[in-house]
This record gives C-alpha cells, structure tokens and sequence, in this order.
C-alpha cells in the first residue's frame, strides 16, 4: 500500500488523529514541516499581488523612504530643488522675472540667485550744474551735485560728493574717465588728474598753459584700474593763473564717470 488513504483504511490510526486527516497526507512528496516552513505567512490584509511589490527590495524599505524628498517642498511650477548646505535640500522659487537666468551668488542661503540674462551694465556717470571755484595754486578735489544716472550707488550727493566708491560685491576692473574745462584765461598752467583711494594714488597727471593767449582749456582722462569694494576715486585740480579761476559747469564742459568692466 503507498497511498495515504490506504493506511488510513487499513491500519488503526492513533487515537489523536482521524483517518480523514490521514487522508491528507495523500499526494504529499518530501518533509511537510520543511514545505511549511518554505511558505510566506498569509496576512489577511496584504494581498499576494502586494506581497509580489516586495520583489527586487535589497533594504530597509523605511529607511529609503524617509531619504526621499517631499513632493511638498514644491510650490509652484518652475521651483527648483537646490543643496543649501551638507544633506540639505531647499527649494528656489521660480523668477518672478520673466527672461530671468540662474546664476552664482554665494551670499543667498542656497547659493543661487535669479538674475537678468548676460551682463548687466553698472556704472555712474557725475555732472555739476555750477561752476566750481578754484583758489590759485591750491590742489582742489572737484565735486559733483548732479547723477545723470547710478547704477550700484557708486555716488552720494549729500557726502564726499566728489567721489566715486566702489559698492559692495563689485571689486574688479573699472574704466574711469574725467572731462574738465577752464575758463578763459591766459595766465599760468592747469592741471587735472584722477586720484584714487586715501592715498591719492594718481592715474596721471595731464597739464596744459595758455602760453599767454587766453583760452578755455579743456582736459580729458581716462583710465581701467582694479579696484576693491569701498575703494574710492576722485578728481583734482590746481590752477596758477595769479586768481581764483572757474571749472565750467554742465555736461559739456565737466563731468566724471566711471564704468565696470568685470571681475
């Protein structure tokens, strides 16, 4: 006899089991503990095609979770997704700007920044709208009470208004430029000459005499230096015609300016 139901029918079973559960031995082929233990606990409420989701898992399905990135953390679209610091992930807002261009900036907490697409122009550009008085023989800083425009507040009209100061973040190479003109005189000689820092370091001096003839003369310089932010430059005059003498005033006769170039 090789079938279950045979010794079920054949032999006394034991007093603990009924023939029936012998009967269910019937078509079993290797150790039923070892089959039993090879099969995955049912759980009423996960289902086989659940269970089949765990396939290709290699670790803590918890910990993978928790390092993923909240679909929250977006607002809009266009926002972006940027590292502001070691394992940390911040959202950049889209530019309010259309046009606008992602660029460096390491002084915003994500080191990022929206900002107007290619170079943008940064200078200042300086008048007076009255002549100014120079006493004879004495080097004089000129002033400026006029912005035809400014860009970066490279000038203040209420203090040290003859300068030109570099703000902050913009250290780098500057075309500076000066025009001044005299008026008309035959006596002595003239100079001008842009200065720059505390140190009255000069980026030359240009001198002229009217050679007894009297004449509007006219000086224009300009320079590219580097400069650092809060660096400052300025421009000086003297005069030797015997007299106080005017340096002319509006935009044909006097200005100075100063135009960046890059880093």
């Amino acid at each position: 006899m090789t079938k279950a139901r045979d010794i079920a029918s054949a032999a006394p079973a034991p007093s603990t089991v009924s023939a029936t559960e012998l009967g269910y031995l019937d078509g079993v082929s290797s150790a039923i503990q070892t089959q039993i233990d090879g099969k995955q606990a049912a759980n009423a409420n996960v289902s086989t095609t659940e269970l089949g989701y765990l396939d290709g898992v290699t670790s803590a399905i918890q910990t993978q979770l928790d390092a993923k990135v909240a679909k929250s953390l977006v607002d809009a679209k266009g926002d972006l997704l940027v590292g502001s610091a070691n394992d940390t992930v911040s959202r950049l807002a889209v530019a309010s700007t259309a046009g606008y261009v992602l660029t460096v900036d390491s002084a915003e907490a994500t080191g990022l920044k929206w900002a107007a697409a290619g170079a943008a122009f940064s200078g200042c550009l300086l008048t007076n709208n009255g002549s100014q008085t120079i006493p004879n023989n004495t080097d004089t800083f000129l002033t400026y009470n006029t912005e035809t425009y400014d860009t970066d507040g490279y000038h203040s009209t209420s203090s040290n208004t003859g300068r030109l100061t570099i703000p902050t973040g913009k250290s780098g190479y500057y075309y500076v430029y000066s025009l001044v003109r005299w008026d008309n005189n035959s006596s002595g000689q003239r100079t001008m000459q842009i200065t720059q820092g505390s140190g009255q370091s000069s980026i030359g001096v240009i001198e002229a005499t009217p050679g007894g003839v009297s004449a509007y003369i006219g000086f224009h310089q300009g320079s590219i230096r580097y400069a650092a932010a809060g660096d400052y430059f300025e421009c000086k005059v003297n005069q030797t015609s015997g007299g106080n003498l005017n340096v002319r005033a509006n935009t044909n006769d006097c200005f100075f300016g100063i135009q960046y170039l890059g880093a």
